[in-house]
């Protein structure tokens, strides 16, 4: 168990470990939508990775003692908005894993960091950061 104890911590405290975790995990997601291609339609995936989402985040946040779970009154519409753009991206995502190769799909993903700050300049009227982290 103290084996245990330590890994954790050690994975949760190295942000490069946390990183390639996520992406191997998200990798696996990806070929595992792939390989399902054809026996299982794309949006009962989805409805099925949202909903093993929604148990983990509320296990966790009830673990954390988060309250008020479903957030605050006045930015329920916020939340209910990053919800559903969320999951049209992921439906996306999935349906593109369909049609195009999977290293295509992945790449076009992933791309959407650079789109959102291409999007911030102007809209939020942020800067680039000028210094690195």
């Amino acid at each position: 168990m103290r084996v245990l104890g330590r890994l954790h911590s050690y994975a949760w405290d190295s942000g490069p470990v946390c990183v390639g975790l996520a992406a191997f995990i998200f990798a696996l997601s990806g070929l595992s939508v792939k390989l399902l291609k054809g026996h299982v339609p794309e949006f009962e995936i989805v409805v099925c990775r949202s909903f093993l989402s929604f148990i983990a985040c509320a296990i966790a946040s009830y673990r954390n003692d988060v309250k008020p779970f479903f957030g605050h009154k006045q930015n329920v519409h916020l939340l209910l908005g990053r919800a559903l753009s969320g999951s049209i991206a992921m439906a996306v995502y999935y349906f593109s894993i369909g049609l195009l190769a999977l290293a295509d799909a992945v790449t076009l993903f992933f791309l959407n960091p650079a789109i959102t700050a291409l999007v911030a300049w102007p809209v939020l009227k942020n800067n680039r950061a000028t210094r690195r982290y």
